[in-house]
């Protein structure tokens, strides 16, 4: 038994928490897609999504970085903002 399967064993929860960290990686696509000048339908047409959930999902990213302490802020994401600005 993994670490994730005893955590749902011990939360006595149906949360799968490997896809919160895959949910997490799509907000950065977004962002990163975003980043290179596509609109949210193109955005959207890439990953199989609306427009306006691409619009969500990107735009949460830009809060984040905005409003988070740079402490605070994940490694992946430092990595990308430098690598885009």
């Amino acid at each position: 038994m993994d670490f994730f399967e005893r955590l749902n064993q011990i939360a006595g929860s149906f949360v799968c928490y490997k896809d919160m960290a895959r949910n997490l990686k799509r907000y950065y696509q977004a962002w990163e897609l975003r980043q290179q000048k596509l609109t949210f339908k193109q955005i959207g047409k890439i990953m199989k999504i609306t427009g306006s959930r691409a619009a969500v999902l990107s735009n949460y990213i830009d809060f984040k970085i905005e409003n988070q302490k740079r402490w605070r802020i994940n490694n992946e994401l430092k990595k990308l903002v430098k690598k885009y600005s």
